[in-house]
């Protein structure tokens, strides 16, 4: 099976413009590239050719398979030998510095592919065989078959890394070799969000989503060392990380529910997590502080939109923050007799919430948005006595403490009275947490809650 089937066109086409986006712009442009075919560059130590294909990197051998098969498949030759080209890549090797290195990449411009077709079709056997190590990237070292609950997402994410750096991303290296039982975090949240994505269980579906979110925080802003300490070729590595957390995804914006948009936004505050800015030397705590930082000093989306190769738009962690807190259910709230200052109560640092319209019978989030609703002059008006609220901590503390007084550990009465039907409850007495259970009650049964304060 070729990995184009396995993996996300935009995948491939990140991968392209990163290698050569002067080849790449080319050809979805439809223009024919000549120079662009040339040898180059890839980084002050790397010679390439086509779409990144490395004449360093890869043995003699290797690279003349690779040719052979390209001069079948496209009926073209590429003529290794008469362009003596691994007499040139030993003169190239020779070379130390980087100006007599450029020198001989101008004067050598003759080493270049057949054509457009050409360059695809050495690019997709390499890839081919590239993919292969998304497998061994997820496999090795456990008995579990990891690679068989990957999605295309995962899937895309992985190859792209690898195409680039290899196992490099995923395992640590001891005495310079790859160790495969020495996981980085990226690898090991990564099977437990595997672990746990498909379970019915509420704490295992949470620790599945806190897991992802911890995937997406290495991938996008953590796997790039080369930029945060500001070394040479930092700016293209940390820029391609960045797009490929999008590939990654951190939550699908069309399927996301209100609880697990809560359990997104507890992890990216989580402040167990650490990073120390080498530019101030601080230590940022949690993932929303570290990628606000990465974003001000390094690459915010509109730097790398050019590079990216995905159809919906790209967000930063505030836009990322503002849509999760959209996304929490909207509560039922009874309003007082007299004026009662509900954005004061419940939203005093100015953060964002809606209001929508109470209409029997209909769930919240169906409900129509009041446009300009002043919450500090909220009260009883004719034919309006409830209205809807977002849900924010205070929200959330406030219908614990309601739970708490009216039910205590009753989980069973209170649903079944809310719900009319009956409740096994074994399902939740795997959890004490009355949070954790109250999101799934707001998740489920929304409609059912009202907050007042009685005058």
């Amino acid at each position: 099976m070729s990995y184009r089937q396995e993996v996300m066109e935009e995948s491939i086409n990140l991968i392209k413009s990163f290698e050569n986006d002067s080849l790449f712009q080319a050809e979805i442009k439809g223009e024919t590239p000549d120079e662009d075919l040339s040898i180059h560059m890839d980084s002050a130590e790397s010679l390439a050719i086509g779409y990144g294909l490395d004449l360093l990197l890869n043995s003699r051998e290797q690279l003349i398979s690779i040719f052979n098969q390209a001069n079948e498949q496209t009926g073209e030759e590429f003529d290794y030998e008469e362009l003596r080209l691994f007499e040139r890549i030993a003169d190239y090797r020779r070379l130390t510095e980087t100006r007599a290195r450029e020198t001989f990449v101008r004067q050598n411009t003759n080493i270049r592919l057949p054509g457009l077709r050409y360059a695809n079709a050495v690019f997709h056997i390499v890839a081919n065989d590239k993919f292969r190590m998304v497998e061994q990237i997820v496999n090795n070292g456990v008995d579990t078959d990891y690679y068989s609950l990957l999605g295309i997402r995962e899937k895309s994410a992985i190859f792209s890394m690898a195409y680039n750096t290899g196992y490099g991303l995923f395992y640590e290296k001891v005495n310079g070799r790859i160790d495969f039982n020495r996981p980085y975090n990226s690898l090991i949240y990564l099977r437990e969000y595997l672990d746990n994505k498909d379970s019915e269980n509420i704490e295992e579906r949470k620790t599945a989503i806190e897991a992802r979110t911890r995937v997406w925080y290495e991938i996008r802003y953590n796997s790039c060392q080369e930029a945060w300490n500001r070394r040479n070729g930092g700016e293209g590595l940390a820029k391609r990380r960045y797009v490929e957390g999008d590939i990654f995804q951190l939550y699908d914006e069309e399927t996301i529910t209100p609880g697990e948009a809560s359990w997104i936004l507890d992890k990216l505050r989580d402040e167990s997590i650490t990073r120390v800015n080498p530019d101030d030397r601080r230590t940022y705590r949690s993932i929303e502080s570290i990628a606000t930082v990465f974003e001000e000093n390094f690459y915010a989306p509109d730097s790398v939109e050019r590079h990216r190769r995905l159809n919906d738009p790209m967000k930063g962690i505030a836009d990322i923050i503002k849509d999760l807190d959209k996304r929490l259910k909207m509560v039922l709230c009874y309003l007082s007799n007299t004026a009662e200052n509900l954005q004061e109560r419940f939203y005093p640092d100015g953060e964002w919430y809606e209001v929508r319209e109470y209409e029997e019978n209909t769930s919240s989030k169906d409900c129509p948005v009041l446009e300009d609703y002043d919450l500090s002059q909220a009260r009883i008006e004719e034919g309006r006595e409830k209205i809807y609220l977002s849900a924010n901590d205070a929200i959330y503390q406030e219908l614990r403490n309601r739970f708490e007084n009216n039910y205590g550990s009753d989980y069973r009465g209170y649903l079944e009275a809310k719900t009319g039907k009956e409740i096994e409850i074994e399902y939740y007495q795997e959890s004490e947490d009355n949070t954790a259970l109250l999101n799934t009650l707001l998740e489920n049964y929304h409609d059912n809650f009202d907050i007042s304060r009685q005058d």
